[in-house]
């Protein structure tokens, strides 16, 4: 929803009527937020599965460069912490939040995770 009202495309509410895109959150760099980010991710353990995806949905379309994404303490300490806390949770909707999360680690920072070894030549790479 976050998306559709403030992002940076125009919206059509009708065939006939385009409204033109607010540019909000680049204007106010809600996506760089701690708080907004923070919020998303606990979004990932609603109760409602469509707040669950749209929230995956919003933090997979980041850049792999995000402040937070790119924090190896951050990855390691509070996401990938909380997602193993989650995965053992009895109920569905925390399970699949621990899911969500492991997603967004593997597509977005896996190089980052303490468990995962990167090779030399990888390493030289991103220098």
């Amino acid at each position: 929803m976050v998306q559709d009202l403030f992002g940076d495309y125009d919206h059509h509410i009708k065939l006939t009527q385009c409204l033109p895109a607010l540019h909000l959150l680049p204007k106010e760099k809600l996506m760089e937020s701690k708080d907004l980010f923070m919020y998303l991710l606990n979004g990932l353990k609603s109760s409602w599965i469509l707040v669950r995806l749209d929230s995956y949905y919003l933090l997979s379309h980041l850049p792999d460069s995000h402040h937070l994404l790119s924090n190896k303490e951050f990855v390691n300490n509070v996401i990938w912490s909380t997602a193993i806390d989650f995965s053992s949770n009895p109920k569905a909707m925390i399970s699949e939040g621990a899911g969500l999360h492991m997603k967004l680690l593997f597509f977005k920072c896996l190089k980052l995770l303490e468990f995962i070894k990167v090779s030399d030549n990888e390493r030289d790479m991103q220098l």
